[in-house]
């Protein structure tokens, strides 16, 4: 293997070419990289900091760890190379922190994103944080995003399962925290949105592409133990999606919207959240199964849920069907109509 350790804040290279990469790692051996800063002194239009796995070979556990990249196009870039491992760096740069390219070999299999500090204060267009195009096997926990259009962008090329997406902080991020959807129409599923917060932007996490039915994609999503507060938007957009489980999720009031379902969306399971906003459900419930005893409706705005659904109505009787002006019941959705009995 190959060790490159700098001194710190001591060891620095600094990039004026507007177009290329700064260091380029071609070889299939380890490669560490650590302790040192990459800066553009320009405005560049393409090119990283480091671009890692750029020859024909497969490039094999590497380490990148302690790193400053500032003002550089992308901040990292991974081709053909897998089992690698990204913590404890800071990035800000033009245009996406850590960039997984669709390359023929995999590009991030059994590999980890942890702890890092993104920003992107300089942007150039629509930013992210972490941009996944092809790779599956791969964490990413306890990084902090600041400012980006996206902070996680899982928009792979190609079919790709397991990836898990906990203990994450999103802020202000201009369109949403996370972002998981289907390129050309490929089957991405396997996903754990887990313990993640996000606050202070638009949306908190949008899952799917509107109108992509053939595949249902994304497949088999746990969305759970989550936080929001802050947003001008929506905690949750489904767009598109199959087997796709929202659970223990707490949304503050100041966050209007709770869970928007598209049309697309089916075998939705929406269990014990918390949405305390003004919008708490919106949509197409048709494919929706609730169970909810943390966010309550009142009888006029129980919906049209699957049925098996079970929600405390704030206003409803204890009859069959549910009706208004009581003191309250649990309502339950049995062929298609709502049951407080």
């Amino acid at each position: 293997g190959v060790l490159i350790h700098g001194s710190g804040g001591n060891s620095g290279i600094r990039q004026t070419d507007l177009t290329a990469d700064t260091f380029v790692v071609n070889t299939s051996e380890a490669v560490v990289i650590r302790d040192m800063s990459f800066r553009h002194s320009g405005t560049p239009t393409n090119g990283g900091a480091i671009r890692l796995g750029a020859g024909a070979a497969q490039n094999v556990k590497s380490k990148l760890h302690n790193l400053d990249i500032l003002g550089t196009y992308h901040g990292i870039i991974l081709d053909t190379a897998t089992n690698w491992a990204i913590y404890s760096n800071y990035m800000d740069v033009r245009k996406n922190g850590i960039h997984i390219n669709p390359v023929t070999s995999p590009s991030s299999d059994e590999s980890r994103i942890i702890g890092n500090l993104f920003g992107c204060g300089n942007g150039d267009g629509t930013t992210s944080a972490i941009i996944i195009l092809r790779g599956g096997g791969l964490e990413i926990s306890g990084n902090k995003v600041l400012g980006c259009s996206y902070g996680i962008e899982y928009a792979p090329l190609v079919a790709l399962t397991s990836v898990t997406i906990t203990g994450n902080q999103f802020e202000n991020q201009g369109v949403a925290g996370i972002r998981v959807d289907c390129v050309n129409q490929t089957v991405v599923s396997s996903i754990a949105i887990v313990g993640n917060h996000i606050g202070a932007g638009v949306d908190g996490i949008h899952l799917g592409i509107a109108g992509q039915t053939s595949p249902t994609c994304p497949n088999a999503v746990t969305v759970t133990g989550n936080t929001a507060g802050g947003l001008s938007g929506t905690f949750l957009k489904i767009a598109a999606g199959n087997q796709i489980v929202v659970s223990g999720n707490g949304v503050a009031s100041d966050t209007p919207g709770g869970v928007n379902v598209s049309v697309g969306a089916t075998n939705i399971r929406v269990l014990d959240n918390y949405f305390a906003g003004t919008i708490p459900w919106a949509g197409n419930f048709a494919n929706t199964r609730v169970s909810s005893f943390g966010t309550s409706a009142t009888n006029a705005d129980l919906g049209t849920w699957a049925n098996g659904s079970i929600i405390y109505c704030t206003d409803c009787t204890i009859a069959n069907p549910c009706a208004g002006a009581g003191t309250g019941a649990m309502a339950k959705r049995l062929n298609a109509v709502w049951v407080c009995n």
